[in-house]
This record gives structure tokens, sequence and C-alpha cells, in this order.
């Protein structure tokens, strides 16, 4: 029968499993939306496929495959470059900010409404106004539409570009 682990080592496998937890999130949080479908759907994919030869274990939830692989590949940098590369340097720290929009149908064009820094204050609002007010006073159906502003400010290296007389952008010379 195996031992049990000491007490100090326990907390030191349980700080591990944190600061890991904290890399994993690092990570996904500096994707794009668009990065972040991208490695899910990869990582989910190449995940299934594997069990799909060993159907032994039930598949867990995407979220929890996706922690996996980001894991495995922040233990492995050299072969995964991408996913251990340094965020660029921010110039300001981005913000965000939701919106329930209503369609104008008069006007032809959607207005915003109250701007929100909380997601899920603007997500609680939204289904509340949707469930509240469904229609107009005609009867017609409201559109609305969740929306997210989000702003990145990131420090860029100026490139030097040649220009039609012969000098550099970006120089006197």
């Amino acid at each position: 029968m195996p031992e049990a682990l000491s007490e100090a080592l326990m907390r030191y496998l349980n700080v591990r499993d944190a600061q890991r937890a904290e890399a994993v999130a690092s990570v996904l949080e500096s994707l794009t939306e668009r990065e972040l479908r991208l490695v899910k759907d990869a990582a989910v994919m190449g995940y299934v496929r594997g069990k799909m030869s060993s159907r032994t274990e039930p598949i867990r939830k995407d979220s929890a495959i996706l922690g996996e692989v980001i894991d495995a590949c922040l233990a492995a940098p050299d072969l995964y470059p991408a996913i251990n590369a340094a965020p660029p340097t921010e110039a300001q720290s981005p913000y965000h900010r939701w919106y329930v929009e209503t369609r104008d149908g008069v006007a032809d064009q959607w207005a915003p409404g109250e701007r929100f820094t909380d997601r899920a204050e603007a997500l609680e609002r939204y289904q509340a106004v949707t469930a509240d007010f469904p229609t107009w006073k005609d009867g017609t159906p409201v559109e609305r539409r969740f929306v997210r502003e989000t702003t990145t400010y990131t420090v860029e290296q100026p490139a030097v570009v040649a220009r039609q007389d012969g000098m550099q952008e970006g120089s006197d010379k």
C-alpha cells in the first residue's frame, strides 16, 4: 500500500497546481478572441481524436481539455513557442465596455444604450430588458444585441520606410 504524502509535500504540490493554473489563465487572457477559438478547437479536436482510440474514459469538458493542453505547452516552451511567447508591451492597459444595443427601425441604425464596464452586469441588463420589453408598443419584436467594445494600445517599433524622394521616413538624412 502506498505511503501518504507529507503535509509539506502536499502544500508544495497545491501551490504548484495553483501556479500552473495562473499561468494557463494568463496565456488564455493574452489571446485574442479568434486565437482562443482556434486554440480551443484544435486542442479539443486533438483530445477527442485521441480519446476515440480508447473509450474507457468519458470525454471531459472543453475548458478542462484546454487547460491541460496549455499546461502541457507551457511545460515544453521550445516545442510550443507561440503559446510561450511573451505578449507585446502595452502602452496602456486595454479596456472593455459592453453595451445592450437596440435596433432603431426608424433611423435604421443600432442605438448603444447604457455602457457597462462589468460584463456580468451588462449581461444581466440584456436579459432583463429582453424579458421585460420583448416588443415595441405596436407589437413588433424589439431587436437587441450584446456588444463588447475593446481597445488595446500596443507599443511597436517604427519601421523605416523609403520615400520616393530617396529620404527615409523617421530620418532626416
